[in-house]
């Protein structure tokens, strides 16, 4: 803080930012930092899901990734939803909050062709998966347990990235966009963050900290 330097709290083994960067991340219900990979080539089933613990550890979870994104879990703490883009499925993994592993895995659910890709997501407090559509415009919202849509949100953009509840009630959901740059009409407001009233609150995030 002296500084203002920047320094990797840790480097997983066999991870080479030359070939690899980090995308969506997010802290599980006991504090434990989780994030994926991509290829910097587009190269399919190369990069990691990672589980880092608070001294700084890196752990592999998940090979054979080829865009890790979205992660939330289930308000019982119980269940892992997990997006990999270029599948356009969302998996829903068994979850061992005491060990932070994963169990038995399925598909909640999949999105059709002309539906754009999964990107990143959140949990409200009904359980239901909010999730961003990269390249169709559009925030859905889930039942996941039993594979259902329930809402769909229209956006001004092509690329919706991905969602947060925020506000001092947790009733407001903050929606983030990206710039499309072969986008065939203008879009104006690309890489605005929108922000939607949705009328189910979200649920509180877990800081995660460090003790180097």
């Amino acid at each position: 803080p002296n500084t203002g330097a920047l320094s990797p709290f840790s480097v997983p083994a066999g991870h080479n930012p030359e070939i690899f960067r980090f995308n969506d991340g997010k802290v599980d219900p006991q504090g434990r930092f989780w994030a994926g990979t991509l290829a910097l080539d587009s190269r399919p089933r190369q990069s990691h899901l990672f589980r880092f613990d608070a001294q700084g550890r890196a752990t592999v979870i998940l090979e054979g990734v080829s865009i890790s994104n979205g992660l939330a879990w289930s308000p019982d703490g119980r269940t892992l939803y997990y997006v990999d883009s270029p599948t356009r499925q969302v998996q829903a993994f068994a979850f061992d909050g005491e060990s932070g592993t994963l169990g038995a895995g399925r598909v909640a659910f999949a999105l059709g062709d002309d539906e754009g890709w999964p990107d990143g997501c959140c949990m409200d407090a009904e359980g239901c998966l909010w999730l961003g559509h990269w390249g169709a415009g559009r925030l859905t919202r889930w039942d996941p347990v039993h594979g259902r849509r329930l809402q769909t949100v229209s956006l001004p953009v092509e690329n919706v990235t991905s969602c947060a509840f925020g506000g001092t009630k947790l009733d407001r959901l903050f929606i983030t966009t990206a710039v499309n740059p072969d986008a065939k009409v203008p879009e104006p407001e690309a890489g605005f963050v929108f922000c939607l009233e949705p009328g189910v609150p979200g649920l509180p995030a877990t800081e995660f900290r460090l003790t180097l």
